[in-house]
């Protein structure tokens, strides 16, 4: 499970959808029509594309609404340098209004979230037979145990098989869908991984109910929602010698 935060964006991140989207409570006389395409003929073309779905993906991720005319018009007007229909100020004023709102929501949101985590792991260890909890917070539960090494350090790279879903049954990664096993050093994992593999012997299989703040945390990572109890069902199949590279 790969410890990355990084948003899917081809851009210059928040400020930069805020900018394109500026427009949405814009009323303008132009109208948009559309020409929808099915295939590319250009790379312009495919560029163009990807900056538009990458631009509808987050704005759906921000639970943003726009006017497609009063979209268009923006960045036509911003895109051909023609004279904008709000000014600077005005822009400036909105951009803050949004901001606000969306920090609003994602804060109310993360504390759905974790008081959704923080039920579930107290039901889940009164109530499932043979769940551990270790002084963090990890919940563990043995499946199989094994009889090899285990790793001794953060710093030792392992080979495991895994499968992570969401509390709702939602299955966001799965070497086993992959097809093959997961290689990693247990420093480039989230802490629940770092912790929870160090417990195991090589040929053992775990699962891990991982509290968010071992996991992600408040901040949404791709399908992964904030705050989200993470549980993973993992199989140490080997630990590597120290002086692998």
């Amino acid at each position: 499970m790969k410890k990355y935060i990084i948003k899917k964006t081809s851009y210059n991140g928040f400020i930069s959808i805020l900018t394109l989207i500026m427009i949405f409570s814009c009323q303008s006389e132009p109208q948009f029509t559309h020409k929808p395409i099915s295939d590319f003929s250009n790379r312009k073309d495919s560029i163009s594309y990807s900056i538009g779905a990458d631009i509808g993906d987050n704005l759906i991720g921000q639970g943003m609404e726009i006017d497609y005319n009063a979209f268009i018009t923006g960045l036509k007007n911003g895109y051909e340098k023609k004279d904008h229909l709000l000014t600077t100020q005005d822009r400036k004023g909105l951009f803050k209004v949004i901001q606000n709102q969306m920090r609003d929501r994602q804060r109310a949101i993360a504390s759905e979230g974790l008081a959704a985590a923080e039920s579930y792991l107290k039901k889940n260890k009164a109530e499932n037979p043979g769940v551990i909890e270790t002084k963090s917070g990890l919940q563990y539960k043995i499946i199989k145990k094994g009889t090899g090494k285990s790793p001794s350090s953060s710093m030792d790279q392992v080979r495991v098989h895994y499968e992570g879903k969401l509390i709702d049954g939602t299955i966001f990664d799965s070497s086993y869908e992959k097809g093959e096993p997961y290689v990693t050093r247990l420093n480039a994992v989230i802490k629940g991984w770092t912790e929870g593999v160090q417990l195991m012997k090589e040929g053992s299989e775990y699962e891990f109910f991982i509290h968010p703040r071992l996991a992600y945390g408040e901040r949404k990572n791709n399908n992964i929602p904030p705050n989200s109890v993470l549980l993973f069902k993992v199989e140490l199949q080997k630990v590597f010698d120290k002086n692998i590279k």
